[in-house]
């Protein structure tokens, strides 16, 4: 006998016993006897026993009842024990998970950020200036009056931080009449072997250092030697090291030559012959 015919043939309102897998129930004589044969009442003990019973079983009487109804409408028998869980999708990559956003960017807005200073350090190539055009006419005035006086290939280059002031008409007559001397005895006066190339230009009334124009202009000079007469800057002498090839001497600045020592006179027209 099948399940189905099974269930036909008991009551409906044991039916639900029958599915739970009750099979037998106990029964009072002396409440049966009190009974007899008369019309069943609204309420027998039977009913009380399997209300009383339906208190403790009707956990396992629902899924029975399932499995029933949907055997009858024509569906495949539901297993009987439940699915197990579907495991947990993990993320493939935890560290790239998303962060709980917070009020502001979940509502479309994104707190602004204040850019934070780089300081590139000196001497890098990244801290070194963008280059001027090849061209020296289309340098900032007065930088291709002064390129224009330049000898074509000088072998030496002179400066010092007071050139700016001598060549832009605010010359010193002892500096004048120094270099005239120095080039004399150097070997070097009349042959086109030498150029004056400021250092530093006149802004506001005081001098102002210019690394980027200095060293584009000894790179297109290309001498043999640079010679500074009195202190260089870091940032000029990294301008230099980037742009330009020739070898840069220091030495004592112009007012210390006026009347110099012999042997720093010496000193000083030793090394331009050198070169």
């Amino acid at each position: 006998m099948g399940l189905l015919d099974s269930l036909l043939e008991v009551p409906e309102r044991l039916r639900v016993w029958q599915m739970a897998g009750v099979r037998h129930f106990y029964l009072d004589p002396e409440a049966v006897s009190a009974v007899g044969d008369s019309a069943a009442p609204e309420s027998t003990p039977v009913d009380d026993v399997a209300r009383a019973a339906s208190m403790n079983l009707v956990g396992q009487a629902a899924p029975a009842v399932e499995q029933v109804e949907t055997a009858a409408a024509g569906h495949p028998m539901a297993p009987s024990t439940p699915p197990a869980p579907k495991p947990r999708e993990v993320n493939p990559n935890p560290i790239a998970a998303p962060a709980a956003a917070s009020p502001a960017v979940s509502a479309g807005h994104r707190p602004p950020t204040s850019p934070q200073p780089y300081n590139e350090p000196q001497g890098s190539p990244a801290a070194v200036q963008a280059a001027l055009p090849d061209n020296p006419d289309r340098w900032p005035l007065p930088w291709p009056t002064f390129f224009a006086k330049t000898p074509p290939t000088p072998r030496l280059v002179i400066t010092y931080r007071e050139l700016g002031l001598d060549m832009a008409g605010q010359s010193e007559p002892r500096r004048r009449d120094l270099w005239r001397r120095l080039i004399a005895q150097a070997g070097l006066a009349g042959k086109g072997l030498v150029a004056f190339w400021p250092l530093a230009l006149p802004q506001g009334g005081a001098l102002t250092e210019m690394p980027l124009h200095f060293a584009c202009g000894v790179a297109r000079l290309h001498p043999e030697l640079v010679a500074v007469f009195g202190e260089i800057s870091d940032p000029a002498r990294q301008e230099l090291a980037a742009r330009a090839t020739s070898a840069v001497v220091v030495l004592p600045p112009p007012h210390a030559l006026y009347n110099p020592d012999p042997e720093v006179w010496e000193h000083v027209i030793a090394t331009l012959r050198r070169h």
